[in-house]
């Protein structure tokens, strides 16, 4: 029970380092701070990660792809899995949870820090002081060191399908793309 309860609390203190300035905006009081962990909750349910892409970071080089897509042997059982509700579009059943695994020096932890780096993108405030990025492109490939390093994620957000891509180096983004898919039809939000 003592240790649920520390669980619990890490978790709700992750959520709320996470959750987005305009998500805090949204649904917490007007000092931008959440009292209960119940807001932060409504905040993140309604949206889902299908996939998150990444290309030239630490030791990823080529694409590769983390998918939330739930495999066919897996969709038959119905506890590990979730059919997101997506406006005009049919879309395939997602999992609830993934676990990352594999040997050591497999990019485990380079994925992980592919999420926080994308999760603090989001909560970025607009300085005139030069901040690098903590991104740094695959070393071993002398052709890559300039090149910026790729991060495409495609998730759900109410019942609205979204795509963000995102190429940064280290002083600077170099492209930024959101695009959102009404009923199918794609619209690009900002370039």
């Amino acid at each position: 029970e003592r240790s649920l309860r520390g669980t619990r609390r890490t978790i709700a203190a992750l959520q709320r380092r996470t959750l987005s300035n305009f998500e805090r905006k949204k649904h917490c009081n007007s000092d931008h701070v959440c009292n209960n962990d119940r807001q932060l909750a409504t905040a993140r349910q309604n949206t889902m990660l299908i996939e998150l892409s990444v290309q030239n970071f630490r030791s990823i080089r080529e694409r590769q792809t983390f998918s939330m897509v739930a495999a066919p042997r897996l969709i038959k059982g119905k506890p590990n899995k979730v059919t997101p509700k997506v406006k005009g579009e049919r879309f395939p059943a997602l999992l609830k949870v993934a676990a990352i695994y594999g040997p050591n020096a497999s990019g485990k932890s380079t994925l992980v820090r592919a999420f926080q780096l994308l999760s603090d993108l989001t909560r970025l405030q607009p300085t005139t002081e030069k901040v690098p990025f903590e991104v740094t492109p695959f070393r071993f490939d002398q052709s890559l060191l300039d090149q910026p390093s790729s991060f495409e994620v495609h998730f759900i957000r109410n019942e609205t399908r979204y795509s963000f891509e995102v190429a940064l180096t280290r002083d600077r983004i170099v492209a930024e793309v959101l695009t959102m898919y009404r009923r199918g039809d794609a619209r690009e939000l900002y370039r």
